[in-house]
């Protein structure tokens, strides 16, 4: 049975150090001016405007700093410590002081900028390392639901703001709520997966999510209006409607079909898609990336040493010419397996690094080479770290890089591969992450955008892998499938090929000023 509690009689919320990027003075500076200098004095009076803090200049040559002010919660160093029990709304069947599946709360901070004389920009980050994995904090609570879910990123929770100038005479209560549900997932088997893990979380203890506030004289915008990239949030949703064609040419996507077909994102087309999910958000540029509500419904085979070959060039020229559009600077790409490792930060790529499939772990090589079945892909030949013949490459593509396409008989190959003279020993590029619930962990957070599907969730990923077995080897490429990343075989070492259909899932790149916003929050459209 589900365990349901957790004891937190000593959980707290610490918080670190509130860290004031700059102080200035409250007193006035009194400029002396010589009257022998007074030309000179005058021209440097301009260079004051250029200060952290707006300088006003008066005539009789004193230059008046604006004063700064920043305190959280009434302190200036250091929070009061918050219990999180002491936070959780009132909850039936719960012994007090415990917080479990089926709680909520939320959390107060105040922000006071008061005695300040400029617009505040301000920080909140959240260490959520030691928070159970199926509690969700969010910025909005309306009507009953939460909103703006704070997506974690390498267990970190980032929350940004602004105090207006007109708003700095008083104390602004920032809330963050949480909600550890009763029930997380969709499916039955996600569920029971998610069940297990409150289970094995239930003994916990002490849960520290150390908190730290940072805060800045704006310098953006104006004195308290917000840019767009400001306003936008990760998760947020941006209809977008490309309408572009690509032809994929077969004798570069297979071993053993010829022809070409057209792919159109125009409305009404498989692989048309105009609803989007914010992935990430570049603040000082304003760019930002976006990927698909939902994968494309048409798919593209890759079969063979072919599939291997090409499927980075292929995917990511598909997606461009489906979903980018030069005219607005748009560009597009294929997703890619590096994009899960930046999201997952530190706990995507230690999972990565310590997997182990077939008694080989990840980034090592067999015991034995591959003497007898030796064939290898064209590509694996321009790829850094292969081994032919005992000698390694030290440079090449990575696993996600492609400039050319590959033909079939290139390098004097048969269908697009060729035989070792002596043996290859590829090192193990393979892994996966296992099933929908463990993925959606590791992104912490960004499962919901990354696998808009949950665990119906199928697309390519536009990267190569290599995976080693006891007798031979196998060339494939990576994908998501049934909701976690795995890779599927174009290859064997052997000579034997496969063939696999699946979806687009495109990251789309565009500057936020493209956007313009909508009746409801939350919601952007693409001028």
């Amino acid at each position: 049975m589900k365990k349901k509690k957790i004891d937190t009689e000593n959980t707290k919320i610490k918080s670190t150090t509130i860290e004031n990027t700059t102080t200035k003075s409250k007193k006035s500076y009194i400029v002396v001016i010589l009257l022998i200098l007074a030309i000179l004095a005058s021209s440097l009076f301009g260079y004051y405007a250029y200060s952290k803090y707006k300088t006003t200049l008066t005539g009789n040559g004193t230059a008046t700093v604006a004063k700064w002010s920043f305190k959280v919660n009434g302190q200036t160093e250091q929070f009061t410590t918050v219990n999180l029990e002491e936070t959780m709304n009132t909850a039936n069947n719960v012994t007090t002081k415990r917080i479990a599946p089926g709680t909520s709360g939320k959390l107060l901070l105040q922000l006071d900028a008061r005695g300040s004389e400029v617009a505040v920009d301000y920080t909140i980050t959240l260490d959520v390392t030691n928070k159970p994995t199926n509690l969700k904090m969010y910025e909005k609570y309306e009507n009953g639901k939460y909103s703006s879910q704070i997506m974690a990123k390498d267990n970190i929770m980032t929350v940004e703001g602004i105090i207006p100038l007109s708003d700095v005479g008083t104390v602004q209560n920032k809330y963050i709520y949480w909600e550890w549900p009763y029930q997380t997932g969709e499916t039955e088997t996600e569920i029971k997966a998610s069940d297990a893990i409150d289970t094995a979380e239930s003994n916990l203890g002490t849960i520290n999510i150390p908190i730290t506030i940072k805060a800045t004289q704006r310098s953006t915008g104006d004195a308290g209006t917000p840019t767009m990239a400001e306003k936008i949030k990760v998760g947020d949703t941006i209809t977008y409607s490309p309408s572009g064609t690509y032809t994929l040419d077969k004798a570069y996507a297979t071993s053993n079909t010829t022809g070409t077909t057209t792919l159109s994102s125009s409305s009404g087309q498989s692989y048309n898609i105009s609803t989007w999910k914010v992935l990430s958000i570049d603040k000082s540029t304003g760019n930002i990336q976006m990927v698909p509500a939902s994968p494309t419904t048409g798919t593209v085979t890759l079969q063979g040493a072919q599939g291997y070959n090409n499927a980075v060039y292929l995917l990511n020229n598909a997606c461009s010419s489906l979903y980018g559009n030069a005219s607005k600077g748009i560009t597009a790409r294929s997703i890619k397996e590096e994009d899960f490792a930046e999201i997952g930060g530190t706990t995507w790529s230690n999972y990565r690094n310590s997997f182990v499939y077939n008694s080989v772990k990840y980034g090592k090589q067999y015991t034995l080479a591959y003497t007898t079945n030796r064939y290898y892909p064209t590509m694996y030949a321009q790829e850094k770290n292969s081994v032919i013949n005992g000698i390694k490459s030290t440079t090449g593509y990575s696993q996600s890089e492609q400039t050319s396409l590959i033909g079939r008989t290139d390098s004097s190959a048969t269908n697009g591969y060729l035989k070792a003279s002596t043996s290859i020993q590829p090192y193990q590029t393979y892994y996966n992450t296992k099933d929908y619930t463990t993925t959606a962990n590791l992104l912490g957070g960004y499962g919901s955008i990354l696998l808009p599907n949950g665990s119906s969730t199928q697309y390519w990923v536009a990267s190569r892998r290599v995976n080693l077995n006891s007798n031979d080897c196998d060339f494939g490429v990576r994908r998501v499938y049934s909701g976690y990343l795995r890779a599927d075989i174009m290859l064997y070492s052997s000579g034997s090929m496969r063939d696999i259909a699946q979806s687009l899932f495109p990251v789309v790149s565009l500057s936020s000023d493209l956007l313009e916003t909508t009746v409801t929050e939350g919601k952007y459209n693409v001028k």
